[in-house]
């Protein structure tokens, strides 16, 4: 009996367009400004109202040149201390952010731009007095990091308390030997 192979005719697929190149992701280097601001007659309720927050932030993007969607504000209950956290991707204005936020306030322009935001936004609480400006920190770090350890203090941290329990165990299996 003879066995017969069907043999399948080749088949043939209309070119495609050429895919793109994926897009690198951004190596950026992304600066953050954080620290607090403090007011000397302002209310704990009117530090957390909406109208003195949008009217704080306006005031901030004005000061250091960040994007507004990029500055954080948060309120400690019953505070009348701001923290404020701020990224940008240019470092000139990384750079010139924490002085020009000191200057203003020292200045009194600070308070001069807070209080016409203020009247912008229809504000009607207590007024802010006197504003102190901290910066606590200022970093950087790269997005789109693909190596997956985006924060290099935090494997040196690792590596030393690793090394650090090592030289321990090594002293202690030393010491109940001897």
């Amino acid at each position: 009996s003879d066995v017969y192979k069907r043999q399948s005719s080749p088949t043939t697929t209309s070119p495609t367009s050429p895919t793109a190149a994926p897009t690198p992701q951004s190596t950026a280097t992304v600066y953050t400004l954080s620290g607090t601001l403090s007011f000397s007659t302002l209310s704990s309720t009117d530090a957390s109202s909406p109208s003195f927050l949008a009217s704080l932030k306006t005031t901030i993007v004005e000061i250091i040149s960040f994007d507004e969607d990029r500055i954080t504000l948060s309120v400690t209950r019953r505070s009348t201390t701001i923290s404020y956290t701020a990224e940008t991707e240019d470092s000139d204005a990384a750079s010139a952010a924490p002085a020009a936020l000191t200057s203003s306030t020292n200045s009194g322009s600070f308070s001069t731009s807070l209080s016409a935001h203020l009247a912008s936004n229809s504000y009607s609480g207590s007024g802010h007095g006197d504003v102190t400006a901290s910066v606590a920190t200022i970093s950087s770090s790269s997005s789109g990091d693909d190596s997956g350890g985006g924060d290099g203090s935090l494997v040196m941290i690792i590596m030393v308390a690793v090394v650090g329990v090592v030289v321990l165990v090594a002293l202690i299996v030393g010491y109940v030997h001897w």
